[in-house]
């Protein structure tokens, strides 16, 4: 009794192919490659055919042709960019989106929602320019200077 194992080519990521044993492994050379347990699934660190590297998820094979843009943010919800703060736009009920980030650091490359804390019993978040200095602001402060309405 053989235990045949079959292949599935993982999209935009050519020599790379998942297996249906559950590991990625280079095509060209035969060789499997490492995977981690990262939050909730495995993940292997692999490039895209753009020569960008990522960490695919094995359970989600179209996760290799994803790529978040600061367009996909504004087609996903209704933000406006924030006056005198070009980098950060808000959403009418509060969530607030850094839409050009560094090339390093958490979000790299992509828009991310920027963390919240309470301060006073009010939210909060953290801004910071282009050169690097940062300033805290009440939410309800942004989305009123943003969209001229609190709902936040």
């Amino acid at each position: 009794m053989e235990n045949k194992i079959e292949f599935t080519p993982i999209p935009n990521a050519f020599p790379y192919a998942l297996s249906s044993s559950g590991h990625v492994y280079n095509v060209n050379t035969k060789r499997r490659l490492k995977r981690q347990w990262i939050g909730n699934s495995w993940r292997t660190n692999i490039k895209r055919e753009d020569g960008s590297s990522f960490y695919f998820r094995h359970h989600d094979l179209e996760s290799a042709s994803r790529s978040c843009t600061a367009k996909d943010a504004f087609d996903r919800e209704a933000t406006k960019v924030i006056p005198d703060w070009p980098r950060y736009s808000v959403t009418s009920y509060g969530t607030v989106w850094c839409v050009n980030s560094g090339s390093r650091g958490r979000g790299a490359g992509g828009p991310f929602i920027v963390a919240e804390y309470f301060h006073r019993n009010k939210r909060h978040v953290n801004l910071s320019n282009k050169f690097g200095k940062r300033r805290r602001f009440p939410v309800d402060r942004l989305v009123k200077e943003a969209w001229g309405v609190i709902n936040a």
